[in-house]
């Protein structure tokens, strides 16, 4: 003769199945919460707003050797969306001397930078994720 189950075993089995619900549809991964309306229109000239950036920051703009100005793409760099480009430059510094070629990041919107990565000789690095690869 088959045993009676108590109703605390159903309850038990009904939230254990429940419980395998909720985990197996969380794991599905949500649709990001940006679309392409975010990243503003594409930047007109992004090689002149390039240009125009390290004209204003560096110390000897015009020691600027330009090695690659790559073409923006959308990108979103913490909270801020736009178009990244990645500069591979090097330039003097503040004793004359050139620093050797880095790539930096340039977030690009509404034909201005709005975030800056400084690069290194390993690329761009914003925390642990490379946002540029090194200079080739």
């Amino acid at each position: 003769m088959p045993e009676k189950r108590s109703l605390f075993v159903d309850a038990a089995i009904i939230a254990a199945a429940v419980v395998m619900i909720l985990l197996v549809t969380s794991c599905a991964t949500p649709a990001p919460p940006y679309n392409a309306a975010d990243y503003g229109p594409p930047p007109a000239n992004a090689e002149a707003v390039v240009r125009s950036y390290y004209a204003r920051s560096l110390v000897d703009p015009d020691s600027a050797q330009f090695r690659s100005i790559t073409a923006p793409r959308p990108q979103y760099l913490g909270d801020r969306a736009g178009y990244l480009v990645c500069v591979t430059l090097n330039a003097r510094n503040r004793m004359g001397g050139y620093v050797g070629f880095s790539t930096d990041a340039l977030l690009l919107r509404d034909d201005r930078v709005v975030d800056f990565v400084p690069g290194h000789a390993d690329g761009a690095w914003r925390g642990n994720w490379r946002v540029c690869d090194p200079p080739a």
